[in-house]
């Protein structure tokens, strides 16, 4: 067997002599500037879209989603900062609210205190807490902050740096919060600066702002909302299944909202739902037919059960919003459903048959 070996100690005896530098062509400047003599500050706006608020929800509630990420950038025209660690003294960031925050005393979000973390918008009873990500993450980012990154905090940058930090964008997690009464109808943001960062020599550096729509929902729904909870949809022979798509008569039953107030100026509002399977509860085939699986504390086989409108023929999507119909504009507003037993196998077996969904209306 032929062996071959390669040596490398010459190779390795010359390389470890030679003297190595590398040298950035850049040409930074120590301390903070804009790049390419283009001024800010920076501009950016938080937008989160439309968000629906239950009319029942107490003070101190999220409104929508918990830590919204959303990446904040800027529009045509931007501008980059940058800043570069050398031979200055430190670099500073104050990054303060320019909003009065809520003045009361509200449970912790998501776990973490809130108190003098929740700024007031222009939406009466509506809160805002700015939590930022990149690049503010702290030292990772070259920044050493006073506590969380939650506005309103400040930092220090004092390690020199290879290469300088740069800022163009930024990421964000915005978490809307109940503080009071919140009128019915569309409720906009004005835009209004909300939160701005001071960095050392530039001065103001960026603003962050709000766009989007809170809407409050028209309607409570009291805690037996619905007309027969469980609906019974019958007992049926299991001969009485001749094949997949076979289906039982409609069982019909209702779903009640509460004291329902309409908003004249902003039009007619139309009640939405959303049904989400629970217990082990899926769609089956094409979510809009309105069919889900039974729940795991079912024995039938074979089966599923099937969601349909008031007419007793029209599916009701599952795991999408589906428009019902104008709230009463004082009072009770009565939903009309029905559901129905739905071969989904060739094969049935008997058994109890169950299934369960979760609903969520919203008003638009």
């Amino acid at each position: 067997m032929n062996t071959f070996k390669r040596s490398l100690p010459a190779l390795a005896a010359l390389t470890c002599c030679m003297p190595f530098s590398l040298t950035w062509a850049g040409g930074f400047e120590d301390g903070c500037y804009w790049d390419k003599d283009k001024p800010g500050p920076m501009a950016f706006i938080a937008d989160v879209g439309t968000v629906f608020v239950p009319r029942d929800a107490a003070v101190g509630d999220v409104i929508g989603t918990l830590d919204r990420f959303l990446w904040l950038k800027q529009g045509p025209g931007g501008v980059n900062l940058i800043c570069h660690t050398v031979h200055v003294p430190d670099i500073t960031v104050n990054i303060t609210n320019n909003v009065p925050a809520f003045s009361g005393s509200l449970p912790p979000i998501g776990g973490e205190n809130s108190d003098g973390k929740i700024l007031t918008t222009s939406i009466p009873g509506v809160g805002v807490r700015i939590k930022l990500g990149i690049p503010y993450r702290g030292p990772v980012d070259n920044w050493y902050l006073d506590g969380p990154s939650v506005v309103p905090f400040s930092g220090y940058m004092e390690k020199n740096m290879f290469f300088p930090w740069m800022q163009a964008s930024m990421d964000s997690y915005i978490t809307l919060v109940k503080i009071g009464d919140i009128n019915p109808g569309p409720q906009l943001f004005d835009g209004r600066e909300l939160a701005q960062a001071v960095i050392t020599k530039v001065g103001k550096a960026w603003s962050v702002s709000l766009a989007g729509t809170v809407i409050q929902a028209e309607c409570s729904v009291s805690n037996n909302p619905v007309s027969a909870d469980p609906v019974d949809l019958g007992e049926w022979q299991q001969s009485d299944f001749t094949g997949p798509g076979y289906a039982t008569r409609a069982t019909p039953f209702t779903l009640t909202l509460n004291s329902c107030i309409s908003d004249p100026a902003n039009g007619v509002t139309t009640a939405h739902i959303r049904l989400d399977g629970v217990n082990g509860s899926a769609p089956v085939g094409d979510p809009l037919n309105g069919v889900f699986s039974l729940s795991t504390d079912s024995t039938a086989k074979g089966v599923g059960i099937q969601m349909l409108m008031g007419d007793a023929s029209t599916p009701v999507g599952l795991g999408v919003e589906v428009p019902l119909q104008a709230i009463s504009p004082a009072g009770d507003t009565v939903l009309p459903f029905n559901a129905r037993l739905y071969q989904t196998d060739a094969q049935v077996q008997a058994g109890q048959a169950k299934g369960a969904l979760d609903f969520t209306i919203t008003y638009k």
